[in-house]
């Protein structure tokens, strides 16, 4: 979706230039990719945590940050984003990632769902801090951008999504969080967690994109029918995959 054609896809692998961030992201993908299905293969392998098992998990967790930090890297060095610009985005996108990890480990696994609600909590609150830090400082900043577009974001058009992220993604866990402890409600909060991960991934790259660069006329975005099909439909087919690993291969998922 992101590269318009899948020939591209062809072109970034065996044209790419090392020094373009679109080949860096392609590759941090593959390369994640891969060493997810290594260590799924391995896990299936090893009755247990062991060495092996432990080597390759950890080299999973630094791909895929380095991955969520090509992303935000990309978006920061687009000067005609004002809102995207600087390393808060790149920060924004590990802690956003952390949040999302934490919340589909406690929804998966039972026996460290109580253990990691506490990382989640923490999460959650440095989300809000650098919401607070972003919409702040663009306020008081004496550049006009991004000022239009934080505008947006409390007032216009963007208001819902940011009000659904605020009060679904992280007011609604965070109380959840303090005051239940059940393995239920851990799972609910971790829910709504991820809602407002994609919540927040939204108003972020609409708002970014919300006033042209160029003397156009104002754009607006909202998921289409089909977007949203194909996101349930990709999530259906992780859960499919997930599913045959556990009961075909025996995968352990402890």
């Amino acid at each position: 979706m992101d590269v318009g054609n899948p020939m591209n896809l062809w072109r970034i692998l065996t044209a790419g230039r090392f020094t373009s961030l679109m080949t860096w992201d392609f590759l941090a993908l593959i390369i994640t990719g891969v060493l997810t299905l290594i260590y799924l293969f391995v896990a299936w392998k090893e009755k247990g945590a062991t060495a092996g098992t432990k080597t390759i998990g950890l080299l999973v967790a630094l791909g895929a940050a380095m991955l969520v930090v090509v992303e935000g890297w990309m978006l920061a060095t687009l000067e005609s984003r004002p809102l995207w610009t600087g390393g808060m985005t790149v920060v924004n996108f590990l802690v956003m990632g952390l949040v999302a990890g934490l919340a589909l480990a406690i929804m998966s696994w039972k026996a460290v769902a109580s253990k990691l609600a506490g990382l989640l909590t923490t999460s959650l609150w440095v989300t809000l801090g650098l919401l607070f830090i972003e919409l702040l400082t663009a306020v008081i900043n004496a550049n006009a951008r991004p000022g239009t577009e934080v505008g947006l974001s409390l007032g216009g058009s963007l208001s819902t999504t940011l009000r659904i992220y605020l009060i679904v993604g992280l007011i609604l866990p965070l109380a959840i969080l303090y005051w239940r402890k059940d393995l239920l409600w851990l799972r609910i909060a971790a829910g709504l967690a991820i809602v407002g991960v994609l919540a927040e991934k939204l108003w972020l790259l609409t708002a970014g994109q919300s006033v042209p660069w160029l003397p156009l006329p104002q754009a607006s975005y909202a998921p289409s029918f089909v977007e949203f099909l194909g996101i349930v439909g990709a999530v259906a087919l992780a859960i499919l995959i997930y599913r045959v690993l556990l009961t075909v291969l025996k995968v352990n998922p402890e």
